[in-house]
């Protein structure tokens, strides 16, 4: 399940500063500014709802630096990996915007940024109901990847398009 950010949260501002940097004067557009300045969202009221919702997450990913590619498979057994459907969830203008400004290929854009989904919860077929009704999103599924070597990143696979 995804639960949406607020905005880059604290992750890529390097890349973020480099971009602007490269734009003389796009930094005066306050729909910009206020994008990039939106606080990051806390999810303690979120996982709050979800106890009182009777649902219990068997993990939770924060989608920190590295973005999905890293912090999804940190919290699953390493013969589980997970499939996400792209087309599930409408990235944040701002990214876009960004991703085109900085020619980046999809899988650099969702490992240096969160693409709008700053919580993935990975939850029972039976409770992703319960949370789709709350709002979030059902993004992909656990995928079992057996023994196959490879890095963390290589355990997740992004299918369908952003955009």
């Amino acid at each position: 399940m995804g639960i949406a950010s607020s905005g880059p949260h604290t992750n890529g501002y390097s890349l973020i500063r480099r971009l602007l940097d490269e734009r003389p004067g796009v930094a005066d557009d306050a729909g910009l500014v206020d994008a990039l300045l939106e606080p990051h969202r806390t999810y303690l009221p979120t996982i709050a709802a979800f106890s009182e919702a009777g649902v219990e997450p068997k993990a939770l990913a924060h989608i920190t630096g590295g973005g999905i590619f890293d912090n999804l498979p940190r919290v699953l057994p390493s013969h589980l990996g997970a499939r996400l459907d792209l087309s599930t969830w409408g990235v944040p203008e701002l990214f876009a915007t960004l991703v085109d400004w900085g020619g980046l290929a999809d899988s650099e854009a969702f490992r240096v940024w969160n693409m709008g989904i700053g919580l993935v919860a990975v939850v029972g077929e039976v409770d992703s109901g319960a949370l789709v009704q709350m709002g979030h999103r059902v993004i992909g599924a656990v995928i079992d990847i057996g023994d196959s070597a490879g890095t963390d990143s290589d355990r997740v696979v992004l299918e369908g398009a952003w955009r």
